[in-house]
């Protein structure tokens, strides 16, 4: 049976691209931020954390299911 994947097109490239916009706007808004670049220096400054440690200084529960 051929696999076909949906990443081998440039439109699916472009929708993937797409959707990367989307999450990181998304994430903005979340967090309270304006811009991209304030975003990462906070990932950059909590990097040895991981994420968690990032979720912790922004005072913010993950999810628990």
């Amino acid at each position: 049976m051929t696999r076909h994947s949906p990443f081998r097109t440039p439109h699916a490239s472009f929708l993937k691209l797409e959707q990367r916009l989307v999450l990181l706007a998304w994430l903005n808004g979340h967090f309270g931020y304006e811009r991209n670049r304030d975003l990462l220096a906070d990932m950059k400054e909590t990097a040895e954390d991981g994420f968690s440690g990032f979720l912790k200084r922004k005072n913010v529960m993950p999810c628990q299911y």
